[in-house]
């Protein structure tokens, strides 16, 4: 199969769709006018990261892009389809399939391109500020084995609340925020997700053993605690 087989196909659908079609234009494959609309379509015999990089190349000429590569009849979507189709939304990137069967073709859009900042959510994003916010120093190493312990902004500040226990016999919310510590303290210690706490009465804690046996755990967090 040569790319060349894909062209006509792809020429015969698009013409159905009121598009003027043209091949190897300024080292497009295809391109596509209609009206003031334009698209541009990249093609190959297998889908490849050498098709995807000239894809995102041919964004700098137009908006509208698609990469377009063959399935053999009666051959489903390739197994690595879903992770494929996520990438090309994300680079805004179109995927046309050419399904060559024993007596016909038939053109398949897959995907149409998209801005593709139109996927960033927006809560997530506030998420990682707010992580990132919430620590007071860095103790983790990228690229470490899933296994090692991460010192999340949650846990560097159950550390704080834990030392400032650790030096007082119970403690209210509000208390030890007048110490310093941030307002979703009283949170930390209603959730109490390490059980290193232990409520005394309505709103007030103390340390639980667990949690001054994990403070021998933790000596370089707590060396970098803020003072005040």
């Amino acid at each position: 199969m040569k790319e060349s087989d894909l062209f006509n196909p792809l020429k015969k659908y698009l013409s159905g769709q009121g598009y003027q079609v043209y091949s190897e234009v300024k080292n497009c494959d295809l391109v596509a006018t209609r009206g003031e609309e334009m698209l541009i379509v990249e093609i190959k015999v297998r889908m490849s990261l050498q098709l995807v990089l000239q894809a995102v190349n041919r964004q700098e000429l137009n908006d509208s892009v698609y990469v377009a590569v063959p399935l053999t009849s009666g051959r489903s979507y390739p197994a690595n389809f879903t992770g494929i189709k996520k990438l090309l939304r994300r680079l805004g990137i179109g995927l046309i399939f050419v399904r060559l069967m024993k007596t016909k073709t038939r053109v398949e859009v897959a995907l149409h391109p998209q801005d593709p900042r139109l996927f960033n959510i927006p809560s997530r994003k506030r998420n990682i500020i707010r992580e990132i916010n919430g620590r007071y120093a860095e103790f983790n190493k990228a690229g470490e084995a899933a296994k090692v312990e991460k010192i999340t902004a949650f846990k560097q500040l159950s550390i704080r609340i834990a030392v400032e226990l650790k030096n007082r016999e119970s403690a209210s919310p509000a208390q030890l925020q007048k110490a310093g510590l941030p307002a979703k303290t009283g949170r930390v210690l209603s959730q109490n997700v390490y059980g290193w706490f232990e409520r005394v009465e309505r709103g007030v804690y103390r340390l639980s053993a667990a949690g001054n046996s994990a403070l021998e755990r933790y000596p370089e967090v707590i060396r970098k605690i803020p003072s005040g």
